[in-house]
């Protein structure tokens, strides 16, 4: 494993679970009132799930892949329960490869709901938040493909069809700059 590649998933992760804290304590989405219910939580789980997809692609977890996987989720990387796991909750699956992650659904409401009550939640990006997280799989993508050594062709392939679907998404779901000027001149002031 690259250390640099690590310290920059490790650096990327954490600012947007800072992020997703910020979105939290803004009360931008309905949120049931329970720890498990934090977006770092959620986005949390999501990227674990997603790493055990992308491993799961050639019928084998390497023991450098379920060590990215600890080093990111800090869950168990015991190789013989991420199997496990991923044969019980269905994740290479049709279903999963078309389903976008609750924490990139949840973040693009967020955005929303941030526009609409006129707030700011300075990032220094210029990118959506939708877009930053989709940003994130895809490295963590590039990222676990390559970490064992060899590129094996199922998850270079099952990586880039679901990153395309996120994309997709975000292409669908995101406003453009215009949606947000005519949305500030239609606000009356009275």
């Amino acid at each position: 494993m690259k250390n640099m590649d690590i310290d920059v998933i490790k650096k990327y992760y954490d600012k947007l679970c800072l992020l997703c804290d910020k979105l939290d304590e803004n009360n931008l989405w309905d949120r049931p009132d329970a720890e498990a219910f934090r977006l770092r939580n959620i986005f949390r789980h999501d990227v674990g799930e997603f790493m055990m997809f992308l491993s799961s692609s050639d019928n084998c977890i390497t023991i450098e892949e379920a060590d990215l996987y600890g080093i990111v989720t800090g869950y168990n990387n015991d190789r013989e329960k991420m199997a496990e796991y991923i044969k019980s909750h269905a994740l290479y699956s049709c279903r999963y490869k078309a389903e976008v992650p609750l924490s990139i659904s949840i973040v693009d409401e967020c955005e929303d709901r941030a526009v609409e009550r006129g707030m700011s939640i300075d990032i220094n990006v210029n990118k959506s938040f939708t877009e930053l997280f989709v940003d994130f799989f895809a490295f963590v993508a590039k990222v676990l493909i390559g970490v064992d050594g060899e590129v094996a062709m199922p998850e270079k392939s099952d990586s880039a069809s679901y990153i395309s679907m996120l994309r997709e998404f975000v292409a669908n779901n995101n406003r453009t700059l215009e949606y947000y000027y005519k949305l500030i001149d239609d606000i009356e002031i009275i």
